[in-house]
Order: C-alpha cells, then sequence, then structure tokens
C-alpha cells in the first residue's frame, strides 16, 4: 500500500490484470480446477491472481493466455487502455509507445 493508504500502482496493475483473467475465464465457461490443468498452476494461485493479490510471471501470464485462447498481448491492451483513462501510462505502456515511434529518415548525409 502506498503511504496515504490507498493501493499502489503495481497492486492496481495486479487487480486489474485478476479482473481480466476472471472475466476471460467465466466468458469461456471454465472452473479453476480445469485453467489449473491446463495451465500447471495451482487453484489457490489462479484465485489469488483473479483477486488481485498476485501478480503473475510471464510465464504464468502465458500460460493462462494459452488456455483462455487469447493472445498474451490482450492482457497487456487491457493495462494500456485502463492506465489512459486514469490519465497514468505504464512503463509498458510508455516502452510500447516509444518503441512504435518511427526511425528517424537520413539525409543522405550531407
Amino acid at each position: 500500500m502506498a503511504r496515504n493508504g490507498s493501493r499502489s500502482t503495481p497492486g492496481l496493475l495486479s487487480g486489474r490484470l485478476g479482473e481480466r483473467a476472471l472475466t476471460i475465464r467465466k466468458q469461456r465457461g471454465l472452473m479453476l480446477r480445469e485453467v489449473s490443468e491446463r495451465t500447471g498452476v495451482s487453484i489457490a494461485m489462479l484465485s489469488m491472481i483473479e483477486h488481485g493479490r498476485s501478480t503473475p510471471s510471464i510465464g504464468t501470464l502465458h500460460a493462462l493466455a494459452d488456455a483462455y485462447g487469447i493472445q498474451m498481448s490482450e492482457f497487456l491492451h487491457s493495462f494500456i487502455r485502463w492506465s489512459h483513462r486514469t490519465g497514468t501510462r505504464s512503463s509498458a505502456a510508455r516502452r510500447t509507445r516509444r518503441s512504435s515511434a518511427p526511425a528517424p529518415v537520413s539525409n543522405g548525409g550531407s
């Protein structure tokens, strides 16, 4: 928690990711047990992720995306959309924006 008692940005991102994971799982009609079997992640850990009490590793995020039949970027895009609505951008969103800028064009070296 932040000093003022509010949740920190990483905590908010964990919560947002967990909400997204829970929504997708329910849309697909999957039980935690089924996701656990598909991913090798314990039911307890999946529950903690869905409730924003744990942030998944990149490997776990990839396994969840595979289990849900989505691209891993669909989890990350939800962060970028969320952070734009709140007026903040995560470092991942900043890196994405920087890396997508076109490269400078050379004028042939004057």
